[in-house]
């Protein structure tokens, strides 16, 4: 074990949150099982893996701490994809024990715990309306491989290209335009780069403020903004050169699409980012 490495982790996870007593052993455990080969990246959350290590060991002023900073921000995200808004609370609610413990130990500290959170609540929310319908479900009509499935999505938690594209799809649902902006979009999205899909998904699809997105990406405000503005003109400009070019409409037809879709209100400052 490293042990100015440990050192270094335990001092900045004090020093951020004084009131929780992080177990050395706890915290020397976590490194090893997640970086048993060398140092952690550059960009280590220390205190936010601190946090996760400690709660995974039973510490109660971690757990206090965690659902403290966490558990307002855990129901913002969960609204997003559950159903209802008492579901989202529930949801929140039955994040502990056992559950909580297993999905923070996966947790490596490459992202702000936020930012992490942000791509693994709706794992969560999708475990957690499958558990219900067992619920209600014979065993023999359950889905095959429904829990394995949820458990598997853990490693390697967030949105994949799929459902990004599927989630941003379930708004586009009025004909006739649907189809030339689902298909563009579709191409667009393919296209772009992994670090504009990222912010575009932690805006867009998480709902993420701009600070929390500074959070998880442990970027300035002023990064966070230039990067986001830059991402959705990349994304625009491939939008609307498909629409153009696959299926020959002009740039009018493709701005009517746009603004049948979203309303007259908000396609001003959609088609400016897109022109």
């Amino acid at each position: 074990m490293n042990i100015s490495l440990l050192s270094s982790v335990l001092s900045n996870a004090r020093a951020r949150r004084p009131h929780v007593a992080f177990d050395p052993g706890a915290v020397a455990a976590a490194l090893a099982r997640h970086y048993p080969r060398g140092d952690p990246p550059a960009q280590f959350a220390a205190e936010d893996f601190a946090l996760a290590a400690a709660v995974c060991a039973g510490d109660s002023q971690a757990w206090a701490a965690f659902y403290n900073e966490f558990r307002g921000f855990i129901v913002r995200v969960a609204r997003r994809f559950a159903r209802n808004e008492a579901d989202a609370e529930e949801i929140a609610q039955d994040f502990s024990g056992e559950e909580a413990v297993r999905r923070l130990a996966l947790y490596s500290g490459r992202c702000s715990l936020q930012g992490w959170l942000a791509a693994v609540v709706p794992n969560i929310v999708r475990d957690w309306y499958r558990r219900r319908a067992r619920e209600v479900m014979p065993d023999s009509q359950a889905p095959a491989g429904a829990e394995s499935e949820g458990r598997r999505m853990d490693d390697a938690p967030g949105l994949t290209r799929e459902e990004a594209l599927a989630a941003v799809e379930d708004r586009l649902d009025r004909p006739p335009c649907e189809t030339v902006l689902r298909e563009s979009l579709r191409s667009g999205w393919s296209l772009l780069k992994a670090e504009d899909r990222e912010i575009l998904e932690f805006k867009f699809l998480h709902g993420l403020r701009n600070r929390e997105i500074m959070a998880a990406l442990r970027a300035r405000e002023d990064v966070v903004s230039k990067r986001l503005k830059k991402a959705v003109e990349r994304l625009g400009k491939l939008l609307r050169r498909y629409a153009l070019t696959r299926f020959e409409y002009d740039a009018q037809a493709v701005r009517d699409c746009v603004e049948l879709l979203v309303g007259k209100a908000g396609v001003e400052g959609l088609w400016s980012e897109m022109a």
